[in-house]
């Protein structure tokens, strides 16, 4: 038991450390690719993306893990826990998404280039399955994968520095290489999650909420 407790800690203290050390290295080659003014705006973007993963994930990164933490040996009430919590994510992406198109005909134009990348955002929340590892206290798996994404992002960004590549290009490979580092993190927690406890598929036709 204490064994597994340290590893817990030790995997989230890794995510935690890539979360904060990432940005001090990628952070200042961005500004040296699109200049303070762009990059400025990628994270005005970011910002205002903020409204909408947060109403995709309506509290179930903390209401999640704390009812999975408390059914965590029946295997059975975890799998229709899993499928009611991504089915009522489905329904908050579906009107996430008809709202944030529709707003694309207001936004300034400097922010109409990247606009299409928010939606990689919206599909990262949908899948952002960490809660579920969170409440069964076994994060070593999403440490690696956060590793290997926050290394590739240093990585593409680098590249990206060193090809000085036309404004335009960086201004949208910077911005959608953010996104793909959450969804790649995202989207390998919901397949662990699913193999975890034996889900071949999730219906999206019979929705019903969770109970939390």
């Amino acid at each position: 038991m204490k064994k597994h407790v340290i590893k817990n800690f030790f995997s989230l203290s890794l995510i935690k450390t890539f979360s904060i050390c990432v940005p001090i290295v990628v952070y200042p080659l961005a500004m040296k690719i699109l200049g303070n003014g762009l990059f400025g705006q990628v994270l005005v973007f970011q910002s205002f993306l903020l409204f909408f993963v947060m109403t995709i994930s309506f509290g179930f990164n903390l209401t999640g893990a704390k009812e999975i933490s408390s059914i965590n040996s029946n295997v059975k009430i975890k799998r229709v826990f899993f499928k009611n919590i991504s089915q009522t994510k489905f329904i908050l992406l579906v009107l996430s998404s008809l709202l944030y198109l529709m707003l694309y005909f207001f936004v300034p134009n400097q922010y109409k280039i990247i606009y299409p990348v928010g939606f990689v955002y919206l599909w990262a929340e949908f899948f952002n399955s960490q809660w579920y590892f969170v409440g069964i206290n076994k994060l070593s798996h999403i440490s690696i994968i956060s590793f290997v994404s926050k290394f590739s992002l240093v990585l593409f960004v680098y590249l990206i520095y060193r090809n000085n590549l036309a404004t335009s290009v960086s201004y949208f490979l910077v911005s959608f290489l953010f996104a793909l580092d959450y969804f790649l993190v995202s989207f390998y927690s919901f397949i662990s999650a699913k193999n975890s406890i034996n889900i071949r598929s999730v219906s999206y036709t019979h929705l019903t909420l969770p109970t939390i």
